[in-house]
């Protein structure tokens, strides 16, 4: 495993947005290019990054000789982290585990860094499509994404000692090498289109006011906003030309991140960022030859039915993971669950009929428990 963390020169001062920051968009950068190539050499692992610090932890679970693998394969990251200007450095290390239960015990102190024992959190997620890794001006809009969100933390204040307590974070966890071109083994079949798990993590004490805590709850998801905006475009464009492919060149220069007043159905509400120019963006119900995690599938006229959305003026919010998703997510069955919700509650009715297993927007959670959206 390698392990890397560093604080950042602080901005100038809070209001600094973070899509100025050159150090993070060197950073995104990089990884963005580098990804593909790591997966495929069976690398994973999570990168968090801030104004005020990056940390990374990324390991090869897998190959004879894992640790000369993993340095040689890491060796041009580590060698652009301890060459980034000003920045703190306090782990920089690789480590090899001779079992499981020793790597659960030497990631103890990484994971210390991101967990939320005993505090409230708030998280936000979405998958991010591989088709934004193909080109050098696609990564470019997916870097802009990210960057744009991170603006959104200046409205929180803080600084290098007390950092804001909302993170961003690249998780290289997806199912790479576990193709299913059938998706008809993952509770989202997006799942298996996804290059990147982006998560975006909020945490508050009890002590904290009301105000503070909602204050971290909005923060927290104005910044997956953009992001959320950009693959709900690449899934839309997946609908309607089959293809996943979007117009690149006039995206994100001009792009507006979400304000961070913003509340979580407006963060996906935006106009669309592609296509050709002057055309408008309408969503489309499915055909046939949709995928099977389209977001504008039959799960549009159950929401209709029930919430009164019109699915015919449905704006495609991507694509996330129900363990850390926004318990506010707007469209939740579609976002959680890729369209393939209808099926998912015929086999919860088939074998839990009195709905003795639930939580919370999990499958069958609305109708059994009656709960109002």
């Amino acid at each position: 495993m390698y392990t890397f963390f560093a604080t950042l020169p602080p901005p100038p001062d809070s209001s600094t947005p973070a899509s100025t920051n050159p150090i993070l968009k060197t950073v995104f950068s990089f990884l963005a290019n580098i990804q593909p190539t790591w997966y495929e050499a069976n690398v994973t692992g999570y990168d968090y990054l801030s104004p005020y610090y990056i940390s990374t932890y990324h390991i090869l679970p897998i190959g004879a000789y894992p640790l000369q693998t993993l340095q040689n394969l890491t060796s041009s990251y580590r060698v652009l982290l301890r060459s980034l200007p000003n920045i703190t450095i306090s782990q920089d290390n690789y480590a090899l585990f001779p079992s499981n239960l020793a790597y659960m015990h030497g990631t103890a102190v990484a994971d210390a860094l991101h967990g939320a024992v005993g505090l409230g959190v708030q998280v936000s997620s979405r998958l991010v499509p591989t088709s934004l890794f193909a080109t050098s001006a696609s990564r470019s809009v997916l870097v802009s994404a990210l960057l744009k969100g991170l603006d959104a933390l200046a409205s929180l204040g803080g600084n290098a000692t007390h950092p804001p307590p909302v993170e961003l974070g690249l998780y290289s966890t997806v199912p790479y090498h576990a193709k299913d071109e059938r998706y008809e083994t993952s509770v989202n079949p997006a799942w298996r289109r996804s290059t990147w798990h982006v998560v975006t993590g909020g945490a508050w004490k009890a002590e904290e006011s009301e105000e503070a805590t909602r204050g971290t709850q909005v923060v927290t998801r104005a910044v997956m906003g953009p992001l959320i905006r950009l693959v709900g475009d690449v899934a839309e464009a997946e609908v309607t030309a089959g293809n996943g492919q979007l117009n690149y060149s006039d995206r994100h220069d001009n792009q507006q991140g979400t304000r961070a007043g913003e509340e979580p159905e407006s963060c996906g509400a935006g106009r669309g960022w592609g296509y050709r120019k002057g055309v408008e963006n309408k969503s489309r119900s499915s055909s046939a030859s949709s995928p099977p995690y389209s977001n504008t599938s039959s799960t549009n006229r159950h929401d209709t039915a029930r919430t009164g959305r019109n699915s015919e003026r449905h704006v495609n919010r991507g694509y996330g993971y129900v363990n850390e998703g926004d318990y506010l997510e707007p469209n939740w069955r579609e976002v959680f669950y890729g369209g393939l919700y209808e099926k998912l509650l015929a086999v919860k009715r088939e074998w839990d009929p009195e709905g003795v297993l639930s939580c919370w927007k999990c499958v069958g959670w609305t109708e059994e428990k009656g709960a109002d959206e």
